[in-house]
């Protein structure tokens, strides 16, 4: 947020335009009716990880969205995820596994014996929706993230909303405490901007800072 340098770029998945499914919610919504979920998420982290060949910053952290259960999916495992991100060009060091502060809560055994495995491969996590309400900030310090993103709701009006300053105050003073860096999601305004700059918040997103960039479609 100071230094105005990139971090990386998050993957966003969507359906085909004019389908009904063009956003992310009715895509998996529609995955999860007809329980194909960790189908439909292994396909999403392929293809976001083999389309960031050339398009982005050798440089770049990629951010991938995912189920806790598709963690323990065979074909992101062992020497078929090694080959894989090979063939993507992708160090493992670059990607970065993002999963919502509800999944962590939820499936937090599953979760927790999984991040050794991966942060081993020299992957990193990134909790999302940090402060969202579920009450489990305990539990995510305990699993030293490398990343905790501030939930959008708190980021909105930060300026002039007093409850959501302190709400991102204590995600910042937690997550500086554990080691991990604060990233501030839907960062709109330059008066948004500005204050979570103040705060000490470490990165940001949002359409105030880019707008997503339209990707190949399968």
């Amino acid at each position: 947020m100071k230094a105005g340098t990139i971090l990386g770029f998050e993957a966003l998945s969507r359906g085909p335009r004019g389908s009904g499914l063009d956003t992310a919610n009715a895509l998996f919504g529609a995955a999860e009716k007809h329980g194909l979920q960790v189908e439909l998420d292994r396909l999403c982290r392929r293809w976001a990880l083999l389309s960031a060949a050339g398009r982005i910053p050798s440089s770049a952290k990629i951010f991938v969205n995912t189920f806790p259960a598709t963690m323990r999916d065979p074909q992101f495992k062992g020497k078929a995820l090694i080959d894989f991100l090979d063939r993507a060009q992708v160090a493992p060091h670059r990607v970065v596994i993002e999963i919502t502060e509800k999944l962590v809560i939820e499936n937090y055994a599953l979760f927790r014996e999984m991040v050794a495995y991966f942060t081993d491969l020299g992957m990193s996590f990134a909790v999302d929706d940090v402060g969202s309400g579920y009450s489990g900030l305990e539990s995510i310090a305990k699993l030293r993230p490398s990343y905790l993103k501030i939930d959008i709701e708190l980021v909105k009006n930060v300026h002039v909303n007093v409850v959501n300053r302190a709400m991102v105050k204590a995600i910042i003073t937690l997550g500086h405490g554990i080691g991990a860096k604060v990233i501030a999601e839907g960062i709109e305004t330059e008066e948004e901007t500005q204050v979570l700059k103040a705060l000490g918040v470490d990165f940001g997103q949002g359409f105030r800072l880019a707008r997503p960039q339209t990707g190949p479609e399968t």
